[in-house]
């Protein structure tokens, strides 16, 4: 099969204003939710530009390699999920090969963070090679608590790369990264971080930072 077509035949269009019947998830008829359909290994998942997609369960890639969540669409305004739950908003478990690009992510004054990526405890079952780019992080307080509240938090990654992000409104770490080696962060934007600040000024309670690397990493 020519590359191009292959491609395409596993790319799903998401466009939460599409409000046609019968929606299959092709660019000219579009699912407008995620959870019209099941993710699948070596899928690109494209949420259009200059839309709001709007729902409170954590999207999940769990167990998963080669997904892929990207953009479509000629407005150059990325496309947003605003995420109402309590959890984190994206959330890689157990999978490799994985990259999200371009999207604005918003939580909540519950939300956890806005992207995990958690892998196996010994490094043969780290999650590998998940790439967060270009992408709009904001707005994560996990209901006030010192628990919780992260731009990005991972748990045993290698090969973990975070490059030309923004980061903001966060509770505790912008990037919190426990047990991940080879790990790039570039070209990031990190501000009014650690705003626990704001209502306790104890470091005790108001301990966090821009990046926190902890654990084994390099």
């Amino acid at each position: 099969v020519d590359t191009q077509v292959q491609d395409e035949i596993n790319t799903i269009y998401i466009d939460p204003t599409n409000k046609n019947n019968n929606r299959n998830g092709n660019i000219n008829n579009p699912y407008n939710s995620f959870s019209e359909f099941t993710i699948q290994n070596n899928y690109t998942y494209k949420l259009k530009n200059s839309t709001t997609y709007i729902s409170s369960d954590v999207l999940r890639i769990d167990n998963k390699n080669g997904v892929k969540l990207s953009t479509y669409g000629n407005s150059e305004m990325k496309p947003k999920f605003q995420f109402n739950g309590y959890n984190p908003a994206l959330y890689f478990i157990n999978s490799s090969n994985c990259e999200i690009d371009g999207w604005e992510i918003s939580g909540s004054n519950a939300a956890r963070s806005l992207i995990t990526s958690t892998g196996g405890s010994t490094e043969s079952t780290y999650n590998k090679n998940i790439l967060i780019k270009n992408c709009i992080l904001h707005t994560a307080y996990y209901n006030g608590t010192k628990s919780g509240g992260f731009g990005i938090e991972t748990y045993n990654n290698d090969n973990l790369k975070i490059l030309n992000c923004e980061i903001f409104n966060i509770a505790v770490d912008g990037i919190y990264a426990r047990n991940c080696i080879n790990t790039e962060i570039g070209n990031c934007n990190l501000h009014n971080i650690n705003q626990l600040y704001e209502t306790n000024k104890d470091q005790t309670w108001s301990s966090g930072d821009g990046i926190q690397l902890d654990g084994q990493w390099d």
